[in-house]
């Protein structure tokens, strides 16, 4: 097995900032261009098979129970600094 190819951080840095806008915008294409097949995906698995639906919304809100709990007063923190950005 070949070694992964050797990179410079720096350079790869540079270039992710470097073009940091044209990513976002492809990104961003990207979501708007592929919601509705996402969307109708959604729709036809909860037709053709609700447990598997029910069975990965449980997962995810028990993935966000869990993250809530561990990391409860870093989001507190952030939710305060951004409640008093706003009131000023």
């Amino acid at each position: 097995m070949k070694d992964m190819a050797e990179y410079d951080p720096k350079k790869k840095r540079d270039y992710y900032l470097a073009n940091r806008e044209e990513r976002l915008a492809y990104q961003n294409r990207y979501y708007r261009e592929s919601k509705p097949r996402f969307q109708r995906r959604k729709e036809i698995d909860e037709v053709l098979d609700p447990d598997k639906v029910k069975a990965v919304k449980k997962k995810l809100s028990d993935y966000n129970r869990e993250y809530y709990a561990k990391n409860k007063e870093k989001i507190k923190a952030k939710r305060r600094v951004t409640r008093a950005r706003k009131t000023q």
